[in-house]
């Protein structure tokens, strides 16, 4: 009998891959606990798809998530490479105005994207290019003209994979309008360009679904950036779908099932956040599908060409964000002056300097930073853009709101209910408030007054008048510190910001690249009754 010492090699590599896992315990692809035909070695009874969703420009990822996806490319035949969008965003992108997102992911290779809210970040252009700059193939089925109803995208592509053919679709979050800066989406003449299918998405689903079934799809996979708020009701009005590869809510979920209007079973998966979850489809040939994730942290192999793009990136961006690019004559401190940390107990430098940022970089009446989103405070001397980051490492997005005077009290009520270490105690800008901490909570907050000029005169807070604030979309939108901001209204941003890219805009540009001394004092924003 000959023996074919290619796959004598083949079978020699399995042994040694467990073997390692067994001794490391670090992630390696493993063959399948089934017999399958080999074609140049490789297994082409199923299509593995390894994804990604919501990195936010965080890079760190990529060099890991390009080396295993090789090291299965090593065993299959069939390897498919998506990423469910939210990547030309966070400070790193930003940074760069999104080229060096562009360079690493098309170093990595995408076979597939679908854009999410934030891959509008950059701007318009930026994302208009990143499919061909990427080569990668863009789906969307909800993203169109909204004069011609010409779809920008691909709605959807069928592949046949040595006679397993896959049907992949692609949609975005029909809420596009309400997240993405207004000046993105609208035309000199204030008319909106796109249309998301706000109300008719689950018909453009539908009907892409059904095209890619007319094409001789046998396994439909929606690539989807919608979350699980939106999409399990989306998926119970249609049919025909079989795997959902989601994004946009950061939640990690290994898998999961959504009925859909037939009553049948919707496998439904998700990475979380920032590459730190490798998720992986198979689909096989009698049409069964699996899904599962490969925690980054784990995974051994990492590809040299992907890791030299973003060294290259991580070295640059270290070099040039230690540069200077202004200076404090003031000490902004988070201390009082016994050194004793008062962020969350009281008004101090630090606060208002972060306070004031948010009021003055959106433009509204009112800026707010929660204490415990601030994470030290600013020496006096030269200023890097590494110091601002230090101040605010969490990459928030920053918004601006409107609001009720009744529901702002409430708010500060709830801020101010914990002078005991809270990290949801407001820094304020714009506003003056008077606290009782000795009251009972709910009544702890004896006055508001509110610079609504913003000429510094400061008139009683009214509980029926409208108040503009801007802060982080944590802080006001998210409920974060457990602090709702009732019956508010979201307001279009001309562009977008992290916070620490907000600070970045203060510091160089509204202020000119200078802090005076001035600044590291505090001025009776927030104040108690003795």
């Amino acid at each position: 009998m000959k023996i074919n010492s290619n796959y004598v090699r083949r079978v020699a590599t399995m042994i040694l891959m467990a073997v390692v896992i067994t001794i490391t315990g670090c992630h390696k692809d493993t063959p399948i606990d089934r017999p399958y035909h080999l074609v140049s070695d490789k297994c082409v009874d199923e299509v593995v798809i390894l994804f990604e969703n919501d990195v936010h420009g965080v890079i760190d990822g990529y060099p890991m998530f390009a080396g295993y996806r090789d090291a299965v490319a090593d065993t299959f035949e069939y390897v498919v490479t998506v990423s469910c969008g939210d990547c030309l965003s966070g400070p790193f992108a930003a940074f760069y105005q999104g080229e060096s997102i562009i360079d690493i992911m098309k170093s990595v290779g995408y076979d597939y994207f679908v854009p999410g809210n934030h891959d509008f970040d950059s701007s318009m252009d930026t994302f208009l290019n990143f499919p061909d700059a990427t080569k990668v193939q863009p789906l969307c089925c909800n993203f169109n003209d909204r004069a011609t109803g010409k779809p920008l995208f691909k709605e959807y592509e069928v592949k046949d994979y040595g006679g397993i053919k896959v049907g992949y679709v692609g949609v975005t979050t029909p809420e596009m309008e309400d997240l993405v800066a207004l000046s993105t989406l609208i035309d000199e003449n204030g008319n909106y360009i796109y249309d998301f299918g706000r109300e008719d998405v689950v018909e453009k689903v539908q009907n892409a679904v059904d095209a890619a079934k007319a094409e001789g799809a046998q396994t439909v996979v929606l690539l989807s950036h919608i979350g699980d708020v939106m999409l399990p009701g989306i998926i119970s009005k249609t049919s025909d779908i079989d795997v959902v590869l989601d994004a946009h809510k950061h939640t990690t979920e290994p898998g999961a099932y959504f009925k859909d209007k037939d009553g049948n079973d919707v496998l439904w998966t998700s990475t979380g956040t920032q590459l730190k979850n490798i998720g992986r489809v198979s689909i096989t040939r009698d049409g069964k599908v699996k899904s599962s994730l490969i925690a980054i942290e784990t995974v051994c192999q990492r590809s040299e060409t992907v890791g030299n793009v973003v060294d290259g990136y991580n070295q640059d961006f270290e070099k040039r964000t230690k540069e200077v690019i202004g200076h404090s004559d003031a000490y902004l401190t988070e201390n009082d002056a016994n050194g004793k940390y008062i962020a969350r107990l009281k008004e101090c430098p630090i606060g208002n300097f972060c306070a004031d940022a948010f009021r003055a970089v959106t433009g509204a009446q009112i800026g707010i930073v929660n204490a415990g989103g601030m994470r030290t405070e600013i020496q006096a001397g030269d200023i890097t853009y590494a110091s601002l980051l230090a101040v605010f490492p969490f990459m928030n997005e920053v918004s601006m709101i409107k609001v009720s005077g009744r529901a702002l009290k409430n708010a500060l009520e709830m801020s101010y209910a914990h002078i005991d270490d809270f990290g949801g105690f407001y820094q304020i800008s714009g506003m003056k408030v008077l606290i009782d901490s000795t009251a009972t909570e709910g009544n702890r907050v004896k006055s508001v007054k509110v610079d609504v000029a913003g000429n510094g005169t400061f008139v009683d807070i009214s509980d029926n008048e409208k108040y503009t604030i801007g802060g982080s979309s944590y802080v006001l939108l998210e409920g974060g510190n457990g602090i709702i901001f009732e019956n508010s209204d979201r307001l279009p941003l001309d562009g977008y910001l992290t916070d620490d890219q907000l600070l970045l805009h203060y510091v160089t540009k509204t202020l000119g690249g200078y802090i005076p001394e001035s600044a590291g004092k505090v001025d009776g924003r927030i104040s108690f009754v003795e």
